[in-house]
């Protein structure tokens, strides 16, 4: 269970922090997707939290459940983005799979 949740905070912390930070791949990423792009720095710090959330989470069920809960919603909403966005297969597939990891994480809590 900890390793899922390191796993996850190490995914959602680099995607994060790329957003908050103005990368530009994540900036060209939001100026073609279907959402506003004013949208990438709260994005990118509501990862970040998620990412603290889940390593708190190795010791806290409380947090666990609230940052796999918060990570299964936004890859959700990001599955959708892809889709609407055109974007590839491959990439499209990272955001359910990260879901799906988040959903596996919080059934094994």
């Amino acid at each position: 269970m900890a390793v899922l949740f390191i796993v996850l905070a190490l995914i959602f912390g680099a995607a994060g922090a790329a957003k908050v930070a103005g990368v530009p791949f994540t900036v060209d990423n939001f100026e073609r997707w279907p959402i506003e792009s004013t949208l990438r720095f709260p994005i990118g710090v509501i990862e970040v939290v998620l990412a603290i959330l889940a390593l708190v989470g190795i010791a806290n069920d409380g947090a666990a459940i609230v940052s796999a809960l918060g990570m299964i919603v936004a890859m959700a909403i990001a599955t959708w983005v892809h889709v609407k966005g055109h974007d590839a297969p491959a990439m499209t597939a990272a955001a359910p799979i990260t879901g799906l990891i988040a959903v596996i994480a919080l059934v094994t809590l």
